[in-house]
């Protein structure tokens, strides 16, 4: 969020790929150890000064986009990489919604150590995590204007 409201967007073209394998177990207990290679872009852009630079975008997905495509980004000069702005519309509405629902039962846990009505843990509870969903709302909203 931070990169994204910091950065300058420009529109950018997908030149090639940057390719990392990672290792992952299909069990916690399991001994046995699974690769699989994961995609980030490089795209290549103009800079606001006119400057040529290609870099590594920070976010990929099982279907990476293809050579030749645009995609929106964001710049900062110091850092290494690219941060893209597409948004998963499923994902971050669901996070929004599960990252209400902890805060409600964080905070409904938490104030057992105090000595107040259920009641008034109840609607506190909610309070917090309707407060933590309207934040998390009003991040993806900037995030989508800034595209």
């Amino acid at each position: 969020m931070v990169q994204t409201l910091t950065g300058d967007v420009y529109s950018a073209t997908v030149i090639g790929y940057k390719q990392e394998i990672i290792r992952s177990k299909s069990f916690a207990s399991s001994n046995t150890y699974s690769d699989k290679i994961i995609f980030f872009p490089k795209v290549e852009y103009l800079t606001l000064e006119g400057i040529k630079l290609i870099k590594t975008v920070n976010a990929t997905s099982n279907h990476p986009p293809k050579i030749g495509q645009k995609v929106k980004i964001t710049h900062r000069k110091d850092s290494l990489n690219a941060n893209a702005i597409e948004l998963d519309w499923i994902v971050l509405l669901g996070g929004t919604l599960f990252s209400g629902v902890a805060m409600f039962f964080l905070y409904l846990l938490s104030s057992y150590i105090g000595n107040f009505a259920f009641r008034k843990r109840i609607r506190n509870a909610l309070y917090l995590g309707a407060i933590l969903a309207a934040i998390n709302l009003c991040c993806i909203i900037i995030i989508f204007l800034r595209q």
